[in-house]
């Protein structure tokens, strides 16, 4: 156990949170280290860290330029997020680096850096077989994020997950706002802190990789609305623009892609969106 462990508190699989009664709430797409087009677009809305707030559907690190300037943004008290696969990865990576000691696995095959995680070797100290103590103290704070952030109640209510609620499980297929309660009831003892990634409920497993409803998978029309179920930020499936459905947001258009000026990236960036007003932010 490090330090930074024994000063924080359990984590849960789902977190809870009041809502904004002195500011706004902003929710931006995956960041994938594109921390300079984020900066601007909090420029854009005159973001106020003492009063507004920022939420993060997950997948800050991989792919971009600055990952380490995205997980900075954990240390922020108006930044929230929920974990990404990316973060799951990273976790699973550095896993025996972070809770025993062990060398990185370095040159392996592994996911994490088949999809972007190189630039992790940046921030290991090859000779002394270690994690830098800034990650360090970062993945800390990545092992404690929740897979389901809910903000707020009633009229006010909203929530995010990385790739979407689809459950498999039930006829009707998508969770809604009493069966995610039920299962934060029924998880209230369960602190992620110091799980393996692979041993995640199956449920919130998919909730960080599914792309069944926002990755096309779904075989029927879906109406934009689900009754029941507050209005939900994801991410996850890239696409040019956002794009809604059974009272999902998703707000992944490739924003690493327009970071990195890619071949026929012209279309994508990252997006942000003021979810009281629904205004729609792209940088």
């Amino acid at each position: 156990m490090n330090e930074w462990t024994r000063i924080q508190p359990p984590a849960p699989l789902i977190r809870y949170l009041p809502a904004n009664d002195r500011g706004r709430d902003y929710v931006v797409g995956d960041l994938h280290g594109c921390r300079a087009l984020l900066d601007r677009l909090l420029a854009t809305v005159n973001f106020d860290p003492t009063v507004d707030r920022l939420f993060s559907v997950g997948d800050l690190v991989d792919r971009g330029p600055d990952s380490m300037g995205g997980l900075a943004l954990l240390r922020e008290p108006w930044f929230h997020a929920v974990r990404g696969n990316h973060e799951a990865m990273l976790l699973d990576f550095t896993w025996g680096a972070l809770n025993y000691g062990s060398p990185l696995p370095m040159g392996a095959r592994h996911e994490f850096t088949r999809n972007g995680g190189e630039w992790i070797y940046e921030q290991y100290d090859a000779a002394n077989a270690c994690l830098g103590a800034a990650l360090l103290e970062l993945l800390d704070r990545v092992r404690r994020l929740p897979c389901l952030l809910v903000v707020g109640a009633g009229q006010q209510r909203f929530h995010l997950v990385h790739a979407d609620l689809y459950d498999a499980s039930k006829p009707d297929e998508v969770a809604r706002d009493v069966d995610l309660d039920a299962l934060a009831q029924s998880w209230s003892g369960l602190d992620v802190t110091d799980r393996h990634p692979a041993d995640f409920p199956y449920l919130a497993q998919r909730w960080l990789w599914s792309r069944i409803l926002m990755g096309g998978r779904m075989q029927r029309p879906m109406p934009v609305d689900l009754p029941g179920l507050s209005p939900t930020y994801c991410g996850h499936s890239i696409a040019a623009t956002p794009r809604r459905a059974l009272s999902h947001s998703c707000l992944d258009t490739g924003g690493f892609l327009a970071a990195l000026q890619a071949p026929d990236s012209a279309d994508y960036g990252l997006t942000l969106i003021d979810a009281g007003t629904g205004s729609v932010f792209r940088g």
